[in-house]
């Protein structure tokens, strides 16, 4: 049961890393001077990998929703500590 717990932290933070490498990448491209441009594909993947990092942190919620047992390790761990230090690193590899 637990590894299954690790298995989701482990794809959180492969999500969020990835999605701050690419958005780091995508950074000269962002330019709004010359008008609104189409979005290249790096920041699409980007923005996709940071979708996915939210949805596990919600199937992190509904894993925490179906096993009683083990809810609190899940919801300090999964849902508030891990993700919002991963999001923090985010924000500073992002820029």
């Amino acid at each position: 049961m637990k590894g299954r717990y690790l298995a989701i932290a482990a794809l959180q933070l492969a999500f969020i890393v990835i999605s701050a490498v690419l958005r780091r990448q995508t950074w000269p491209e962002i330019d709004f001077s010359e008008g609104v441009r189409p979005m290249s594909l790096t920041a699409r993947l980007a923005s996709g990998f940071l979708f996915a990092w939210l949805t596990t942190i919600f199937i992190a919620a509904f894993a925490a929703f179906r096993d009683p047992r083990n809810r609190t390790l899940i919801i300090l761990s999964l849902i508030l500590l891990l993700p919002f230090f991963e999001f923090l690193g985010w924000l500073i590899a992002s820029f």
